[in-house]
């Protein structure tokens, strides 16, 4: 809920032309064992970023340590 309030006051300072940090980050490390739902945890968050208007698309990226 937090990271969605101030992704709405970002975008919506930014169409009525205000001050903005244009250093929003909103990257997401998820740590766990193997099978409990990281990688499906990180592609919905990727949708709600998308329908908030965060990404263009609703891609994640999915990388391991060796990346």
């Amino acid at each position: 809920v937090v990271i969605a309030n101030q992704a709405h006051l970002f975008i919506e300072r930014r169409r009525r032309g205000l001050k903005t940090s244009n250093n929003q980050v909103y990257h997401s490390i998820f740590t766990g064992n193997p099978g409990t739902g990281k990688t499906t945890v990180a592609r919905q968050l990727g949708k709600i970023y998308h329908a908030l208007g965060l990404l263009s698309k609703g891609e994640v990226i999915a990388v391991d340590r060796t990346k």
